[in-house]
């Protein structure tokens, strides 16, 4: 399979975890909270902050590590323009979401930041807290980001209509 993300449209599934970098952050997420690109009434709502502390992202953490792309389809909740993150500790990985739909991209090789990762990490210059909806996070082999393989369970079934690594 392409995408190494399981659960991917499922984010109450408890695959889906947060990891505080410091402080005592939260994050709340809203599973099919919001309508997607696609129409369907499956955007995942996440709402963190800060409060003190360096961050909180919502994560998961397939089992390899490396440097490999990881993208996700991001808009903001308020209508306004919000800066977040995608792959903590990564500059590169900062970016200001909009009332638009868009997929972001990036990849990040640092110590366990292999994780998909979406959220609010100071350190980065993001602001201090988010109010967003995602839609199909993907993490891959690779080095640019492929369309979306839907990955609905834990692994063993997945999209066929996308190239397989091999």
């Amino acid at each position: 399979r392409v995408n190494l993300l399981t659960y991917t449209e499922d984010f109450s599934n408890a695959a889906w975890g947060t990891y505080v970098f410091s402080g005592s952050p939260t994050l709340v997420k809203t599973p099919d909270y919001a309508t997607a690109p696609d129409a369907s009434m499956t955007a995942c709502r996440v709402q963190c902050d800060a409060m003190g502390g360096n961050g909180v992202v919502l994560c998961q953490a397939p089992v390899i590590a490396g440097t490999y792309p990881k993208s996700v389809w991001i808009k903001s909740n308020t209508g306004s323009d919000q800066v977040i993150t995608i792959a903590a500790a990564e500059p590169s990985a900062k970016i200001t979401v909009t009332s638009t739909w868009a997929r972001y991209s990036c990849a990040a090789n640092i110590g366990w930041h292999y994780a998909f990762q979406v959220g609010v990490y100071l350190p980065d210059g993001t602001d201090s807290s988010c109010d967003i909806l995602i839609w199909h996070p993907q993490v891959e082999l690779g080095t640019t980001a492929t369309p979306y393989q839907s990955v609905p369970g834990d692994g063993s079934t997945y999209a066929t209509a996308f190239p397989i690594y091999q």
